[in-house]
């Protein structure tokens, strides 16, 4: 394990996954907001502002997370293809990197997509361009989707004037899944994942299902020919993770061999190991936890990993 920032586990076979993978997540988006923000950088320095642009879907309880992801990227494609868009493009200059996100809330799942618009256009003209967007994606996704997920005016289509901290939050580009974070109404798949590990078996079935859901997509999407325009190269999520992971240099907080690793990934004791770290925790303290789920290792282990974490929480008050 080590540590930085952010704590993670090296030495591990990687995945490359952006939608169901903690370590290789964490990795791809820390790298993929760092190009984001170079991007918008050498945008503005050659005269382009930034803006972004979410475009929604009605959703509602009982909606299937797949049927609606396809349908939500159908209907982009549909408005990509439309006059208005098109017209746009061409007019403003318009440069994007499409990107999808998705929340569990009181309403059930809720797929959306940012787009990071760079483009001549003024702030008049944004405007213009909102209300023109919001009527041709209201009849795509009714085309796609059907009347059920048909989006209302004030939600529908949002342009918005993008400021870094911002455009990577809503672009999903932060990873979040330590349930002693702040949260909102809604939950990201990662901390379905943190609650699930906490024997939540709601949101065990609810994170199995956003990634059968979300397999085979791409987080990001950027126009043909930009990355080559701005100086930015072109790497797949499973090369840049494999690069990070050689390249890293932090110094190791705690070290485990094959039965200390499959005691604990048993367990369900791994990310409660990361949330540990993050938070401060010493080598001794670390070993401390994984020496006494090694003691259980005949015994119910999940149990004793819950116990751990009310234990640790108390103490954090």
């Amino acid at each position: 394990m080590r540590t930085g920032d952010r704590a993670s586990w090296s030495g591990l076979v990687t995945c490359g996954s952006v939608w169901a993978c903690v370590p290789c997540a964490t990795r791809i988006q820390l790298e993929r907001s760092r190009e984001v923000s170079l991007l918008v950088e050498r945008a503005r320095a050659a005269g382009l502002s930034a803006s972004l642009c979410t475009f929604t879907v009605r959703h509602g309880l009982g909606h299937e997370l797949r049927d609606m992801r396809r349908g939500l990227m159908d209907a982009w494609s549909s408005f990509q293809r439309r006059a208005v868009w098109l017209n746009a493009r061409k007019r403003h200059s318009v440069e994007t990197v499409r990107a999808v996100e998705v929340k569990y809330g009181a309403n059930g799942w809720h797929p959306h997509i940012h787009v990071l618009m760079l483009s001549t256009a003024t702030a008049d003209e944004l405007a213009t361009m909102q209300i023109q967007f919001s009527d041709v994606w209201r009849e795509v996704v009714v085309l796609k989707l059907g009347r059920a997920h048909e989006p209302d005016d004030e939600h529908g289509c949002v342009i918005t004037p993008a400021h870094s901290a911002e455009y990577l939050t809503k672009m999903g580009l932060e990873v979040a899944y330590s349930a002693s974070k702040m949260r909102g109404a809604s939950r990201t798949p990662f901390e379905l994942l943190s609650d699930a590990s906490r024997g939540d078996t709601r949101s065990r079935a609810l994170f199995v299902a956003y990634t059968r859901a979300m397999k085979g997509a791409r987080q990001l999407e950027w126009s043909r020919g930009l990355r080559d325009r701005f100086g930015l190269g072109e790497i797949s999520d499973e090369a840049l993770v494999e690069r990070i992971t050689e390249a890293e240099s932090a110094e190791p907080l705690l070290a485990l061999n094959r039965r200390a690793w499959n005691a604990v990934n048993a367990a369900g004791g791994v990310l409660f190991l990361v949330e540990l770290a993050e938070r401060g925790a010493s080598p001794t303290d670390l070993r401390a936890v994984v020496d006494r789920l090694m003691a259980s290792v005949s015994g119910p282990r999940i149990p004793l990993v819950r116990r751990l974490i009310r234990e640790h929480e108390r103490q954090a008050g």
